[in-house]
């Protein structure tokens, strides 16, 4: 940086302002915080702020990690820094690191980290970890050093560590060099039957390019006659093949025949469907109106062709799956049951179909959502009003939650409106959606008029603290004991800001409570045990105090706590 240059902008009044009031609102929906706030280094780590922390570290600033963030953020960015934190917190972070090692090794894409871990002592069996989206290097070090055992299986991305499987048409790819590095280190040359087996029918399902070409080779020749379902293996072997060698391009809407989507409807089910938007919404009614002669309507199918095959699963995953209205629309319309897509969207793709539509906001999808949401005179309809509210709260979509947040209101009665206020609440705080928090305290809405607000991160509710402290003003004693109760939240989420917003706020006149003084003494977080005991008027602890302190951490066997106090007294 050029310092003279820095110096003369920064010296102008007016180009100082300019340039803080541009970053005022380009930060203006962010949950921003004063130099001294900062005190997690996995938050400085994620948002770049990589200068603060090592200035922070160079001043011997008290700062905090959390964690499930030193085995992940600050693993993955410095070796040294990890050694040296982890160090000071070993007999607090080894019971949660044993206890999540497949996540944390899943994470780690840092291999002197790892090795460092391991070859100190810090290793258990693995069980089941998943190698799609791990760093290939780390992979190669835990086979070549025997903490994992390499198998075919682990290239049949599914049920493993209780996770779901993924849409049949999502893509999930292995490169060629991890498919590789599995084969270099299976145990035996030749796959069983039974892996081999297991191996097809997955892939007769998630048909993974390369993975088939790759290991059948080494499938036992026993597999030859084993059958899948009503298929020999050379019949699922081709179905595979062709699955695998087909390319997802943009179909050329005037070559396309009844033939042919007919045939790959049946042979490619919901990947061939999702091609039919691939020109978005217009493609899919180009192609519709092609072949909607030969389409006939049940409540429970969407029949193509005589006979007939029901098109119905296919094209509501994956028109639930991209969230079109409009696809959707066309089905409901013919009279397919409203029930049976409603039930579709909640069983299979709910989460990615709000996502969605929350999204939407031209005038066709707004009047869509508005239709889909009281069905047949009924407010029980394909859309649940509730969720596509939380999921533009979720999602930061403040166009659509102005525009529908009143217009859904005015249909429900006031214990269903206190609910969906409140829950659109914690969907915001969820992903600290800020300027969603605006928009409902716009509309007269505190979090703190609801009895769920002491269970969300207080730090973003800052002005719902500040009412909930005023409201408790009957009393000293009164406002003392409910600001014990929202300190003591706060000490045990490592919510600093909020911890220096109620001290600072609310000048305490009787002592800490007990419950207070308790979860102090199980806290490790430095900062927090500073400012209270040591930086704050109204709750700096005396001598006496500080002993009884140190008697609590020792019971509790808070070893960070311990040697920080016992510096303190000293001193």
């Amino acid at each position: 940086m050029n310092k003279s240059l820095y110096t003369q902008v920064f010296s102008n009044k007016y180009l100082a302002t300019k340039i803080f009031n541009a970053i005022h609102q380009i930060q203006i929906n962010d949950f921003s915080y004063k130099y001294d706030d900062i005190i997690d280094i996995g938050w400085m780590i994620k948002y770049g702020h990589k200068g603060l922390l090592k200035e922070k570290l160079k001043n011997s600033n008290t700062i905090h990690v959390d964690t499930i963030d030193l085995f992940s953020v600050v693993a993955n960015y410095d070796t040294q820094l990890f050694i040296k934190l982890f160090q000071e917190r070993k007999e607090s972070a080894l019971p949660e690191y044993l206890e999540n090692l497949e996540t944390i090794v899943e994470n780690i894409s840092n291999v002197e980290v790892l090795s460092y871990l391991f070859e100190n002592g810090h290793k258990k069996e693995l069980g089941l970890v998943r190698i799609l989206y791990m760093d290939i290097k780390v992979i190669e070090y835990l086979f070549a050093n025997g903490f994992l055992k390499s198998s075919p299986l682990l290239l049949v991305d599914n049920h493993q560590g209780g996770r779901r499987p993924k849409p049949r048409y999502e893509v999930i790819e292995y490169s060629r060099e991890k498919i590789d590095l599995v084969i270099k280190y299976l145990p035996e040359p030749i796959i069983s039957v039974n892996d081999a087996t297991n191996i097809v029918n997955f892939l007769l399902v998630y048909p993974v390019p390369l993975v088939f070409d790759m290991l059948s080779p080494l499938f036992q020749r026993d597999i030859q006659n084993r059958s899948f379902g009503y298929m020999e293996f050379e019949h699922a072997k081709n179905l595979i093949q062709k699955a695998q060698t087909y390319k997802q391009t943009k179909l050329n809407l005037d070559d396309l025949s009844d033939e042919y989507i007919y045939q790959q409807s049946k042979d490619r089910g919901a990947r061939f469907c999702s091609s039919w938007l691939d020109h978005g919404e217009e493609g899919f009614h180009f192609i519709w109106n092609k072949v909607s002669a030969q389409i006939r309507f049940t409540e429970n199918s969407v029949d193509f062709g005589a006979p007939g095959f029901d098109l119905s699963h296919f094209l509501l995953e994956i028109a639930c799956e991209q969230g079109s209205l409009q696809v959707i629309e066309t089905i409901f319309s013919g009279g397919f049951d409203k029930d049976s897509i409603r039930n579709r969207i909640r069983h299979h793709h709910y989460v990615k179909f709000y996502q969605k539509i929350a999204k939407k906001t031209s005038t066709v999808d707004r009047d869509l959502i508005v239709k889909f949401t009281v069905c047949d005179g009924l407010d029980d309809g394909i859309i649940s009003k509730e969720d596509f509210l939380f999921y533009c709260c979720q999602g930061g979509h403040v166009d659509n939650l102005v525009y529908f947040l009143p217009l859904f209101l005015n249909t429900m009665g006031s214990s269903r409106h206190t609910m969906i206020i409140s829950n659109c609440f914690q969907y915001a705080i969820q992903k600290h959606q800020k300027h969603i928090l605006r928009v409902l305290q716009s509309h007269g809405y505190y979090y703190s008029d609801f009895s769920v607000f002491i269970e969300s991160p207080l730090r973003y509710l800052l002005p719902s603290v500040e009412k909930a402290i005023e409201k408790h003003n009957s009393s000293a004693e009164d406002q003392d004991q409910y600001c014990n109760e929202l300190l003591f939240l706060a000490i045990q989420r490592n919510d600093y800001v909020a911890v220096k917003f109620i001290v600072n706020r609310h000048q305490f006149q009787l002592k800490l409570s007990n419950q207070v003084r308790d979860s102090l003494a199980h806290s490790q977080n430095l900062v927090i045990i500073d400012f209270i005991c040591f930086n704050n008027k109204s709750t700096s602890f005396t001598t006496n105090e500080m002993n009884l302190l140190l008697d609590r951490a020792q019971i509790v066997e808070n070893k960070p706590l311990i040697t920080y106090l016992g510096k303190k007294i000293i001193l």
